[in-house]
């Protein structure tokens, strides 16, 4: 019986590459070489050894083919997952290819305007921040919005609300005038920041300054 097993085993691992061929599982191809094999070997023993060799081999085979099988199904669904992950993994951008949706307008040529003419928001005092909007693209802009605001908090300092502008034509520019109102300011400095928006969501690049602020 043990010889009978060792062959099998050997016989059975040979066969089973083949069995895909024939459309047999991997368990009929056992019990198929176990039998025969069983067969043959119990011709060996007497009278009933090859029907007992037969039965015994067809049960050892079909079980070695059941292993076999397995192990073969496990790779080739390991196999498919790999390459599932694989085309998944190249699919899924990263995030160094996303670009940013930046704006062809840009700010320039800024002036403080006061009502004293000292360059400094005094207290009580109405003045003003001006700055030029250049679409320097290839294409008319529109819908422009140009933004003021102050980048840290300081006291008593009202700006005015950002007003869009329509439409820039390729190489023009608008003058852009925000109102600035000083309260009860105290003796230091306002910084502020500027830059614009468009209607598609496209952001201009901040430009910072600041300016003195006196009691």
């Amino acid at each position: 019986m043990k010889k009978i097993l060792i062959a099998l085993m050997a016989v059975a691992v040979t066969l089973s590459s083949c069995s895909s061929v024939f459309g047999l599982s991997g368990a009929s191809t056992g019990a198929m070489v176990g039998g025969t094999l069983g067969s043959i070997l119990g011709n060996s023993t007497g009278r009933y050894g090859s029907t007992i060799g037969g039965l015994v081999g067809t049960m050892a085979g079909a079980a070695v083919g059941n292993a076999i099988q397995k192990k073969t199904t496990e790779q080739q669904i390991n196999r498919a997952l790999g390459n599932s992950y694989a085309q998944q993994s190249a699919a899924t951008p990263s995030i160094s290819s996303v670009s940013l949706n930046t704006s062809s307008v840009r700010l320039e040529n800024f002036h403080f305007v006061d009502a004293n003419n000292d360059q400094v928001i005094n207290r009580n005092e109405e003045c003003k921040v001006m700055f030029d909007v250049v679409n320097g693209g290839s294409t008319t802009v529109r819908n422009v919005t140009p933004v003021l605001e102050l980048a840290e908090k300081a006291k008593g300092i009202l700006l005015g609300g950002a007003t869009t502008i329509e439409s820039i034509p390729v190489g023009g520019k608008v003058t852009y005038s925000v109102p600035v109102i000083a309260k009860n300011v105290k003796n230091g400095e306002a910084i502020f920041q500027a830059y614009a928006t468009e209607a598609n969501g496209a952001v201009t690049e901040t430009i910072e300054f600041s300016l003195q602020t006196r009691k």
